[in-house]
């Protein structure tokens, strides 16, 4: 027989997120990284204390574990919830602590009942304090402790726990988090790996080194640059705007579908220990992989204003056309040097960082995630369908306030779950599938979403390399947004749009489909027997409803992108 147990600190948003957005950069980190730290530091004080216990997870604000019942004492426990409870009741922060003996009955039953113990203990927290409903101390706000702590952070990549040093009983110091009798202090090498900021390097100081990134730098925010500083959110989106000629930043929120219903599946310990373990490493080990990989972007060559030659070749009425405009360049560039990680591990993240970037990366992430999934479900035989995962992408100028884009991706998430544009397929935990991601507004499965960069790319080079005038953005818009499409939408069978667009997209065009370039590169796609073809598949409204969208959220995209 054994105990069950787990803590969960509450009030995590808030205390990561709260925040002013001058200086954030120096600050995020931290905060979220704190949280983390405070877990680790549990962890270690339940398996220090009580002998034989074992972690069965640790990390975001949550502990679960296993502790022999011969080994268990109530003061034990409840001076580790004390402990915890003192030092973190400053911040605003609550840890909640539960406890199940599991007699008998299958391991999930076990940890359900766990769980329910849990929200018993939420709603009757702070009855034994007297002081809990005391005014707060405003020091809470204060940044400085973890801009320090920040600075250490970017500078190591590794983190060890030891015991404390008693004369010093700071929760937070430059270098460490203490707890307790024990302390998390960053270092060099040698342990656990940290997921890592983007810092300036000689290569990208010796790049930018002469260029201000559109207005005066603020000393307080720390914003110069200097090999090994955070690279701050101007800075990420100054880099955006040199690749793209749009300076804004996107923010990432993602997370696995319905997976506590999926350990739930799961019915002895051992099967939720290895999946636990799997996606631990995933979101840890294979997260930092990731992030020092690179993403391709093509750089154009200007001349004197004007662009210089290159020669495209494409068929067109089975003639060849040769276009003269300009000279392209591929380059690579690493995505931790343009990605803020706020947080990572457990089942979800959290980024920041030049939109193109973001955009890159969250792909990257969904189709390594997959593969990884798919030889685990393979390897492991412990499920029988696929483990999903379902994301909220923002665009934000650098300014935008911290609490408030916080706040909308996880509304935006929320949405993305809704979704279920897979509703006939099953994931892992035999729900519907969901698996999609949230975008401008509208929900889409993740090959949709590919595909809607790939026409945004399209949009994107009419406007900014052949000049194409920009009405035309409007027009798809309109087409597929107009309020005579809503009959459309509920008449039998459905259709996503108005039957006669298809003549009228035509006339949409009518500027520039004369022009060589659009002619060469895309005639096919919209005028051609392979465009109409692909209109007419999409007004059947069948399985591939949501393409609807790909044009119409293309073009506000691209409008987005290229009005300055």
């Amino acid at each position: 027989m054994n105990y069950l147990v787990k803590t969960e600190i509450n009030g995590i948003q808030d205390f990561i997120f709260n925040i002013k957005s001058k200086g954030a950069a120096k600050a995020l980190k931290a905060r979220s990284f704190f949280i983390d730290g405070i877990s680790q530091l549990i962890a270690h004080t339940i398996t220090d204390t009580f002998k034989g216990s074992r972690i069965i997870f640790s990390g975001g604000g949550n502990v679960y574990a296993k502790i022999p019942q011969a080994e268990w004492n109530d003061a034990e426990w409840v001076s580790i919830k004390k402990t915890t409870q003192d030092a973190l009741q400053p911040l605003h922060l609550y840890c909640v602590f539960s406890s199940y003996e599991w007699k008998a009955g299958s391991y999930a039953e076990a940890m359900i009942e766990l769980n329910k113990n849990l929200q018993k203990q939420k709603l009757q927290f702070g009855t034994d304090q007297p002081d809990f409903f005391a005014p707060f101390d405003a020091s809470v706000n204060e940044q400085t402790p973890f801009i320090d702590f920040s600075s250490a952070y970017s500078k190591s990549n590794a983190y060890t726990i030891y015991p404390a040093d008693n004369s010093n009983r700071k929760l937070l110091t430059d270098d460490s988090i203490q707890l307790g009798n024990f302390s998390l202090r960053l270092q060099k090498d040698n342990g656990t790996p940290l997921i890592p900021l983007p810092v300036w390097t000689d290569e990208l100081l010796a790049k930018y080194k002469n260029i201000e990134p559109g207005e005066k730098r603020d000393e307080e925010e720390q914003d110069i640059p200097g090999k090994g500083n955070i690279i701050s959110f101007k800075w990420l989106a100054y880099f955006a705007k040199e690749r793209t000629g749009t300076g804004k930043l996107a923010v990432l929120k993602l997370d696995i579908d319905n997976l506590g219903k999926i350990f739930q599946q799961l019915d002895t310990e051992e099967a939720n220990n290895k999946l636990s373990e799997a996606l631990t490493g995933f979101f840890t080990n294979g997260f930092i992989k990731i992030l020092n990989e690179t993403f391709g972007h093509t750089k154009r060559t200007m001349r004197n204003g004007a662009a210089a030659k290159k020669t495209v070749e494409a068929t067109l009425d089975n003639k060849r056309t040769r276009l003269d405009k300009y000279v392209t360049e591929n380059e690579q560039h690493v995505f931790k040097h343009n990605i803020y990680t706020v947080y990572a591990g457990g089942d979800d993240c959290f980024v920041i960082g030049a939109w193109d970037a973001v955009v890159n990366f969250a792909i990257a992430l969904q189709t390594k995630f997959d593969a990884f999934q798919a030889d685990f479900v393979k390897k492991q035989q412990l499920l029988s369908r696929p483990i999903t995962l379902s994301a909220a992408i923002l665009l934000i100028d650098q300014h935008f306030p911290v609490v408030r884009f916080a706040e909308l991706a996880e509304d935006a998430l929320d949405n993305a779950k809704r979704g279920n544009y897979n509703a006939a397929l099953t994931d892992a935990a035999g729900l519907p599938m969901k698996s999609c991601i949230s975008f401008m507004g509208h929900v889409f499965n993740w090959q949709t979403f590919t595909e809607l960069i790939s026409v945004k790319s399209t949009f994107n080079e009419m406007v900014l390399a052949w000049n194409a005038p920009r009405a035309f953005l409007q027009r798809i818009i309109l087409s597929f947004e107009s309020e005579d499409n809503f009959y459309w939408h509920n008449c039998s069978p459905k259709k996503p749009f108005h039957p006669a667009l298809l003549w009228r997209f035509m006339y949409s065009f009518r500027d520039i489909r004369h022009e060589p370039f659009f002619q060469a590169m895309y005639y096919n796609t919209f005028f051609g027997d392979e465009g109409y073809e692909q209109l007419y598949v999409w007004n059947n409204f069948n399985e591939n409803k949501t393409l609807s969208l790909v044009l119409p959220v293309a073009a506000r995209w691209t409008e987005l992108l290229t009005k300055n």
